[in-house]
């Protein structure tokens, strides 16, 4: 099969034999089978048997029955599959949210078959984090599967001559050689291909479809799909109707404090109910918060976390609105929650991601290792600091500050102003 690169998968194809089991979590609709499809054909051109690759998709309550059983009628289902258990077998494990018992089922294959590595997948970090309790610590390593990063959108356009341009000349490129001339050709189409970006996501399916209708429809089937499964069932979340309302708050809101005392008394929903429903929202992959950046507690006041959402296509499923940036009031907040999905998609694990917001009401909309980032989707005509972003300068002094703009492009030596689609 010809699949897209994501590149989260040379990452996980380097764990491929050094350890027991490989998780990969994620939203549902991000890509996750047909990434383990995609690791499954990479194993087979390495010379793998295709007798020892096996693949069980656990909401088919046939293939749960089988993992549900004891071990030996495991091993015995899989001899009778054709799998091999004298050698090295790659067994793929679709939703292991719905195993009963997951933990013990996984931890008596990494304990006592050596020769079989598992690689499963789950649509929620709460279950897999049931799922992965103490007794697998040292047997496992896990991985999160983002929806598309503007990179990957590109990649799935299939225009490699702008993606290598892109590559080369955006955030994570050398800027010593910038290519001006290629950028005053490709900004426009740039800039149209992220807009298309901001309004409609990166689910991988809502990305294929080339008709706004379709788009639109696949984005709301994921959205009452997500509702429907991992909140009603998964979640146990009995008032649906109060948390569908809270999710269309939040969308208006993304990229503001997260102040849930007032959120509280605006919905009538106990301080208490919206903890518990903001926790599934992170660990069911839609949202994302964000803490604020501090190097003296005193200082530094607001201990509110921003929201973001994880996918700016699904902002717009939860409001109604599919209008192009120039027509809306919040494109500045959508272009910056594309910001952030940018950052996020690109951090390491030492990598540090906050805000700055200080006693005056300062603030900067990312710090980055230290490194300030702010979002002013606008025209420039002139490299201008923004009042706020001199502030932090002035305290902190970092080693660069980069300004995200709608068009305008500037560097000099501590100073970088970039177009957002260059992010």
């Amino acid at each position: 099969m010809d699949y897209y690169q994501r590149k989260i998968t040379p990452e996980i194809l380097d764990w491929i034999g050094k350890t027991p089991i490989i998780a990969i979590v994620g939203a549902r609709q991000v890509g996750k089978t047909v990434l383990l499809e995609l690791l499954a054909d990479r194993l087979k051109v390495s010379g793998v048997e295709s007798k020892q690759i096996f693949y069980l998709d656990l909401e088919d309550l046939r293939n749960l029955e089988v993992c549900s059983r004891d071990l030996d009628f495991f091993k015995r289902f899989l001899t009778l599959q054709g799998v091999d258990l004298a050698n090295k077998a790659y067994i793929f494990i679709d939703e292991i949210q719905y195993h009963k018992d997951p933990t013990n089922f996984m931890k008596l294959i990494a304990d006592h078959e050596k020769n079989i590595q598992l690689i499963v997948s789950g649509s929620s970090a709460l279950e897999m984090r049931k799922t992965f309790k103490d007794s697998l610590t040292g047997r496992k390593q896990v991985f999160h599967l983002q929806t598309l990063s503007f990179e990957e959108y590109l990649i799935f356009k299939e225009d490699e001559q702008l993606l290598n341009w892109y590559r080369e000349n955006s955030l994570t490129g050398k800027f010593d050689s910038f290519d001006q001339i290629g950028f005053e050709i490709l900004r426009q189409k740039l800039q149209d291909m992220a807009e298309e970006f901001i309004i409609f996501g990166g689910y991988p399916a809502v990305v294929k479809e080339t008709e706004k209708k379709f788009k639109i429809g696949r984005l709301h089937e994921i959205v009452q799909t997500y509702v429907r499964k991992d909140i009603k069932d998964l979640a146990h979340i009995e008032n649906v109707t109060a948390f569908n309302r809270l999710l269309m708050l939040l969308a208006g809101r993304t990229g503001n404090l997260l102040n849930l005392s007032e959120l509280s008394k605006e919905t009538a929903i106990s301080r208490a109910t919206l903890d518990k429903y903001v926790f599934l929202l992170e660990n069911t992959f839609i949202l994302k918060l964000l803490t604020p950046y501090f190097t003296n507690v005193s200082s530094e006041v607001v201990k509110m976390p921003k929201l973001y959402f994880l996918d700016t296509g699904q902002i717009n499923a939860l409001l109604l609105n599919f209008n192009p940036l120039n027509s809306r009031a919040d494109a500045g907040a959508l272009v910056e929650n594309f910001v952030f999905k940018q950052l996020y998609s690109k951090l390491a694990l030492t990598d540090r991601l906050h805000y700055w917001r200080n006693l005056n009401k300062n603030e900067v909309d990312f710090i980055l290792n230290g490194e300030p980032i702010e979002v002013k989707h606008q025209h420039f005509s002139s490299p201008l600091i923004p009042k706020s972003l001199s502030q932090f300068i002035m305290k902190y002094q970092p080693a660069r500050t980069i300004i995200v703009t709608k068009d305008y492009f500037y560097q000099d030596e501590k100073t970088l102003f970039l177009p957002f689609f260059l992010i």
